[in-house]
């Protein structure tokens, strides 16, 4: 039997949101064009669904690809592979801990040697662990192992997988689905949910999971901004909010833009990272709102387009959007919290993450708008 010595299952509490459109303005500087200022509220309020984990995951280590049971519950890992007769070599069983730590496991139970691959958190092999026997005998102590460093998941296969496939310290290990990453569907592959619009006043057309366009697999999330729907803010968007134990270090995507027809200065694209009631929450918004945030504009104006006071802004860049092709793009926003605002978010209730298309200060006498906006295979999680 494969046990692991559970220290208990930790809560995991993370929040944070964002809204835009929907913001009171408090000032508006001299002339119609000049950027509003305003203070992002802090009363929507979503629901959104919570993915299933998956029961099976397959691991890819350089040329290892293991088809992985998973063991995620403190019951789970604690019966792990005991009183099975045998597993087939490409299969195993994936540990998910509860924190990152050093765990110990024994073989109590077992009825078949194991190899041992422990994975950090930055998904790379920690540690490896070699042809640990199984008892010969019920009354014999069964070996314990464990690993030389902190780890987030342990893989368990057949002894002799190790030396047979190359696998080697410091080796990349990939998920799939992606259990780094902290976005539930965020390739779109399985449909709109857990994914939503926003349904305020300045929010316009929600959006669509569409085949039109995909970097990998056959879908993404399809915005269809139209000057039609009036406003002189409009926001088109696709939204998530996720509870992580921790902040997490990177978001990165794709974005398409398929037509983009400017009729207001602007008129642009972002993403959004809201965080709520953390602890180490700004002091002078304590008490005043409930969130802070970065916005991060991708592509469309060249200056900042709005003054938020609990926001902070970082040009991704400051050209217009490229037309017919996808645009990677990526950042540390855990860097760039502690950059911008002093510290990485601590102690917070939830994060709520916006990728959009939209408008700021459109005046009647503006052009006509159009613009289809897709992005896809969305990640937020540890650096990859």
């Amino acid at each position: 039997m494969s046990f692991l010595r559970s220290r208990g299952d930790c809560a995991a509490s993370v929040l944070a949101a964002l809204l835009l459109g929907t913001l009171t303005t408090l000032a508006v500087a001299c002339g119609g064009s000049s950027p509003s200022t305003f203070v992002a509220p802090d009363t929507v309020t979503i629901n959104t669904p919570s993915a299933s984990p998956a029961s099976r995951v397959q691991v890819r280590i350089s040329d290892l690809i293991i088809d992985a049971e998973t063991a995620r519950t403190g019951e789970e890992r604690a019966q792990g592979l005991s009183d099975r007769v045998e597993m087939a070599l490409d299969e195993g069983m994936l540990f998910f801990m509860e924190s990152e730590r050093i765990p110990g496991f024994h073989m109590g139970g077992m009825r078949f040697p194991l190899d041992f691959i422990w994975i950090s958190s930055e998904l790379r092999v920690a540690d490896l662990t070699e042809n640990v026997p199984h008892p010969a005998s019920p009354d014999d102590e069964p070996a314990r192992i464990q690993p030389q460093s902190p780890v987030l998941y342990v893989l368990e296969v057949n002894a002799g997988v190790v030396e047979s496939s190359g696998v080697s310290i410091g080796a990349a290990v990939v998920f799939d689905p992606d259990e780094a990453n902290q976005f539930a569907n965020g390739s779109f592959e399985r449909g709109a949910d857990p994914w939503i619009s926003l349904s305020t006043a300045a929010w316009g057309t929600p959006f669509s999971v569409s085949e039109r366009q995909a970097v990998e697999g056959s879908s993404s999330a399809l915005l269809e901004l139209r000057s039609v729907q009036g406003g002189s803010a409009r926001v088109y968007g696709v939204v998530q909010e996720i509870t992580p134990q921790e902040f997490p270090q990177t978001i990165s995507g794709y974005y398409f833009v398929e037509d983009w027809q400017k009729g207001t200065d602007r008129q642009y694209l972002q993403f959004v990272v809201i965080v709520f009631e953390a602890d180490n929450m700004p002091a002078e918004f304590a008490g005043v709102v409930s969130n802070h945030q970065v916005r991060y504009i991708l592509a469309g104006v060249d200056s900042q387009p709005t003054f938020i006071s609990n926001a902070r802004y970082v040009m991704v860049t400051e050209t217009e959007p490229e037309i017919g092709e996808w645009v990677y793009f990526e950042r540390d926003v855990a860097q760039d919290f502690l950059d911008l605002w002093g510290e990485v978010p601590e102690g917070f209730d939830k994060l709520r993450i916006l990728f959009e298309a939209r408008w700021d200060d459109r005046a009647d006498t503006d052009g006509p708008s159009s613009a289809d906006v897709y992005y896809d295979d969305l990640y937020f999680g540890p650096l990859r």
